[in-house]
């Protein structure tokens, strides 16, 4: 009888797989112990003998540990668990005086201990569906045991990447010795399932050998470095492992396009990452860069904008408007385009072209997500999304066109602003194309609220803005109106306060009537896109907190803009003011809010908050800031705004790989955070008993 391919041995599976991790990243333990001693102060040669014989030791040691990995042999768990303290004591006697890289390490080791003191997830088959006999735990399926070791391998290298991204890479031969005896661990365990997948497949064998000639040509061409070479030669794996799931997908009777469209979390993570990497290679191009291939963008400096685009964040370490080139400009704008939409959006409306019919879950996703009352209204609502964001912007650009030819702008130069400075300003992704961002127009205050009239549009979502002509008409539903009273008082509000606090400060040189238009149009742009047209290096340390708070808050549900969002802000101070009034149910115009509801808006916040905290320590830990920069900065990031307070240029490569990484979560963490809570019913009957906890 044929056995479907997930029907072998999960044990042995989840052996192989242990196995993998262990053999290729036994080598880091050279790199990471050498590393932190090239950092100590002045090593004596007995202090760097030891060094070495502590990081050999632990090589070794893990090596032979996954060479006889079982998950019940204890003496390989014994072998791991010494490497690992072998690897650790010897980093850490070297890493004293460097705080960053001794909390990495032992963040690092902690993880591991946990992974090889822990049981394998699937550590035998369970007894019930062994006793009808659907599997036999005696078989083994050679290609897709081969699958999870090689799945394995590609996950342990971007492992070592990262980890000497955190850590700062050396261009020792110890590094080059650790990254090339990985890669070569990798090779070997992976080559087996590779050729198994591509024998009799010609067309698999010529793109796997295409993806790993591009990636040995860049790293021949552009390798300057151990840790830009490790960066191209990832190319090969990632796309070795990317056939193969493809392969693996085929061999059950679907895709990897179908399995993704299945699960619409996973949807917008793959997809945004993809969108990311993909716009930063095109902006890396020579094509994109007004220096063409004497000065092409760096490629990190391309990665960190192409996130900071697609994420809609704005936070730049380079003028757009005179490193990029017209195509680099039309690239930018495009992935702005597509990162504002969200490209779940933009897979459902080509299905829709396609008259594919979507899945009930992807419905029930996008009815979500575009802010539709029940599944069988989720196409609608598409519509009208697509309708009010390119109406809007196709009125903003006309208006700032005309604008901006009155500022004595080229006819030429004049729409092309209009239409980038429209598309990113729905899209709430504060990018512009002058020098000084829009501070040139703080004296005109028909380009300040036409910019800020199509911020509050794209911040409060097509949702909320189609239901604006029906107020008085027809009763709206509580969470429109939530999202409309809370972002006219986050508009309103900071604008006095910031009024009050800048009079003297940053808004000294314009006249009274300027001040207040600014202090209205930096209050609008603070909490979502990121425009500015002060300088924001004179702000008051007490703006700068007024600031945070509105960046952590953000726009609407299923707009443009990020942050935890006005609904949840809104839920959680009327949460506040019930539980001081001792109630036991929150009410906002006339309905009572769900438990569910109050408790979402717990969890959403409280990740914030998590998230912020992580991103700063981080940030302290691997750069030269002050608090209230790196406070200032990760929030911006996350709530994906785009403002600084001239932190973003200081940042080193290990800094902008960390706000990458916060731009990224920042935009699909509450999107994915939310479809999960909306998904996840609770299907337990049993009530425990309740009591009552002092809080407070």
């Amino acid at each position: 009888m044929a056995r479907h391919h997930l029907e072998v041995n999960p044990a042995e599976r989840a052996t192989r797989r242990r196995r993998a991790l262990l053999i290729v990243t036994a080598p880091t333990w050279l790199w990471v112990c050498e590393r932190a001693w090239l950092g100590a102060a002045e090593p004596s040669s007995s202090a760097a003998a030891g060094a070495a014989i502590g990081a050999a030791a632990a090589c070794l040691l893990q090596l032979a540990a996954g060479l006889s990995w079982t998950d019940g042999d204890r003496t390989a768990r014994v072998l791991a668990m010494g490497a690992l303290l072998v690897g650790v004591v010897t980093g850490t006697v070297g890493a004293t005086d460097q705080p960053g890289s001794l909390l990495a390490l032992w963040t690092i080791a902690l993880c591991l201990g946990a992974w090889l003191l822990a049981r394998p997830m699937f550590d035998g088959i369970d007894e019930r569906r062994r006793s009808i006999d659907l599997i036999d735990p005696t078989s083994h399926d050679p290609t897709s045991q081969g699958l999870s070791e090689l799945r394995a391998a590609v996950v342990s290298l971007l492992a070592m990447w990262l980890l000497q991204a955190l850590l700062g890479a050396s261009d020792s031969a110890i590094a080059w010795a650790s990254s090339a005896a990985s890669l070569g661990f990798a090779l070997v365990l992976g080559l087996p399932t590779v050729r198994m997948l591509v024998e009799g497949f010609p067309l698999r064998a010529a793109t796997i050998a295409a993806a790993w000639l591009v990636s040995g040509l860049g790293a021949w061409r552009f390798g300057e470095s151990a840790f830009a070479i490790t960066t191209w030669l990832l190319i090969g794996p990632l796309a070795t492992l990317a056939w193969t799931y493809s392969v693996e997908q085929a061999s059950v009777g679907t895709g990897a396009l179908a399995e993704l469209l299945r699960d619409p979390a996973r949807l917008m993570l793959v997809t945004f990452a993809g969108g990311g990497l993909l716009g930063g290679v095109s902006l890396s191009l020579p094509i994109a860069a007004t220096g063409g291939a004497a000065e092409p963008v760096p490629p990190i400096d391309a990665m960190f904008t192409s996130f900071s685009a697609i994420c809609v964040t704005g936070l730049a370490v380079f003028d757009p408007g005179t490193v990029l080139s017209p195509v680099g400009q039309v690239l930018l704008l495009c992935i702005i385009q597509i990162g504002g939409l969200g490209i779940l959006t933009f897979s459902t409306g080509a299905m829709l072209l396609a008259r594919r019919r979507l899945s009930l879950r992807h419905e029930s996703a996008v009815a979500e997500l575009v802010g539709a009352e029940h599944r069988g209204q989720a196409l609608a609502a598409l519509r009208r999304m697509l309708l009010v964001t390119f109406g809007t912007e196709a009125i903003a650009a006309l208006l700032l066109t005309g604008l901006f030819l009155k500022h004595g702008d080229p006819p030429g130069m004049a729409a092309w602003r209009g239409v980038f400075t429209a598309i990113s300003a729905f899209c709430n992704a504060g990018f512009a194309l002058q020098v000084d961002n829009l501070v040139p127009y703080n004296t005109d205050p028909a380009v300040l609220h036409v910019i800020g009239a199509t911020i509050v549009l794209g911040g409060l979502g097509p949702m909320v803005v189609t239901s604006l002509p029906q107020i008085g008409r027809q009763r709206l539903q509580p969470a429109i109106w939530l999202a409309i009273f809370m972002s006219l008082l986050l508009i309103f509000v900071p604008a006095i306060l910031f009024l009050a606090l800048e009079w003297s400060h940053s808004l000294a040189n314009l006249s009274w009537a300027d001040r207040m238009h600014n202090a209205l149009f930096q209050s609008v742009t603070t909490r979502t896109a990121g425009f500015n047209s002060i300088d924001m290096l004179q702000l008051r340390p007490a703006t700068a907190s007024m600031f945070i708070i509105l960046m952590f808050i953000g726009g609407s549900p299923a707009s443009t803009a990020g942050g935890i969002k006005t609904t949840t802000a809104a839920v959680l101070s009327l949460s506040m003011f019930a539980a001081l009034r001792g109630r036991t149910t929150v009410e906002a115009f006339g309905y009572q809010l769900s438990h569910a509801t109050v408790y979402r808006a717990g969890a959403v916040a409280s990740a914030g908050i998590a998230s912020v905290a992580a991103v700063v320590i981080a940030l302290q830990l691997t750069q030269s800031l002050t608090l209230e920069q790196a406070a200032f900065e990760s929030v911006s990031a996350l709530g994906t705004v785009g403002l600084t307070i001239g932190t973003t240029p200081l940042l080193d490569d290990v800094g902008k790989i960390i706000i990458m990484i916060a731009m990224y979560a920042g935009r699909v963490g509450p999107l994915t955070l939310f479809v999960l809570l909306t998904s996840q019913k609770d299907a337990s009957r049993w009530k425990r008993p309740e009591v009552t906890v002092p809080v407070g």
